[in-house]
């Protein structure tokens, strides 16, 4: 399934931040996708593939220990800010006391901390520089700030197609070295970073694609722009979220229509059968009659009969 980039993460930042200063009432899960609802919009989320202001309310609803713990701690509570840290796949909630984080990046997880202490997470495990486990303290994971010195101590010895790839994503490093006429082989350079990285702010933008796809700078064919990311990135992922219920509707839609199928198949062999019967009817007449005279013996495994003249 196609992951948000980073590039789109920087981005889309702004647009989350209109759920500042409002309160948390309800979480959902959807089966496939969480949805946090605020008093005046909605965030939805799955983790590693993508988080976004939603518009779109999927039709089923499940329960899942997350959406019901989030209910029980958050519910009244007011988002004093939202952020993507570091401009990387890794955005804070800030609730006062109590913090939401989604690490949108490797596996994925959603973590919601009380003090700084772990109070549940998505996924728990133990890592090189930090412990997922409840009561432990929370410690964020290693980010990469987006600033050309601490890029160009990071890939020093990769070349500028590796370094901004993992920056921004692939179609964006591919994008943005085109755009500039420089080659992805070339080596990493400060000044070019620079360049890169004023360049991405100066053209991103909410782009659709005319596949359907979504995207923050043009590097496929653009079918429009100009609207709020997350309404793309919305309409792109709600087949994700499709009901069991429409499944099953779907999938005994398909066997009605098998069976039709098959039935009108047959009513056309049964018409071909009667149409014979109707031009041979002097024939089959005299068939039936020795038939019950005893005068027709049937093979069926050869399917085949003999007559007595």
């Amino acid at each position: 399934m196609r992951v948000m980039y980073r590039a789109e993460y920087i981005y889309i930042e702004k647009e989350l931040k209109q759920l500042e200063k409002t309160f948390f009432e309800k979480a959902y899960f959807h089966g496939y996708v969480f949805r946090l609802k605020f008093n005046k919009g909605s965030l939805s989320f799955m983790p590693v593939i993508r988080a976004n202001i939603t518009y779109i309310v999927p039709p089923e609803i499940k329960e899942h220990p997350l959406s019901s713990i989030l209910r029980k701690e958050l519910k009244g509570k007011k988002l004093i800010s939202i952020d993507v840290v570091n401009k990387d796949r890794f955005i804070e909630m800030n609730f006062g006391e109590k913090r939401f984080y989604l690490e949108m990046f490797g596996k994925g997880n959603a973590v919601l901390t009380e003090n700084g202490v772990i109070k549940y997470a998505l996924n728990y495990g133990e890592f090189k520089d930090r412990k997922i486990k409840k009561g432990e303290e929370y410690r964020l994971p290693q980010l990469l700030p987006l600033n050309p010195e601490n890029l160009i101590n990071k890939f020093k010895r990769k070349t500028m197609g590796q370094a901004l790839g993992t920056i921004f994503g692939k179609p964006y490093s591919d994008y943005l070295l085109a755009k500039d006429g420089i080659s992805k082989d070339e080596r990493v350079d400060k000044s070019m970073l620079e360049r890169m990285i004023e360049s991405f702010y100066e053209n991103a933008n909410a782009y659709l694609f005319t596949d359907g796809d979504f995207g923050v700078l043009p590097f496929k064919e653009v079918k429009e722009k100009g609207k709020e990311l997350s309404f793309y990135i919305d309409n792109f992922y709600k087949h994700s979220f499709k009901s069991k219920k429409l499944e099953k509707l779907m999938k005994a839609r398909k066997e009605l229509e098998k069976k039709i199928k098959e039935f009108e198949e047959k009513s056309e062999e049964y018409r071909k059968i009667g149409d014979w019967i109707y031009e041979h009817y002097v024939e089959v007449e005299e068939l039936i009659k020795k038939a019950r005279e005893g005068k027709i013996k049937t093979n069926k495994k050869e399917k085949s009969f003999e007559i007595t003249i």
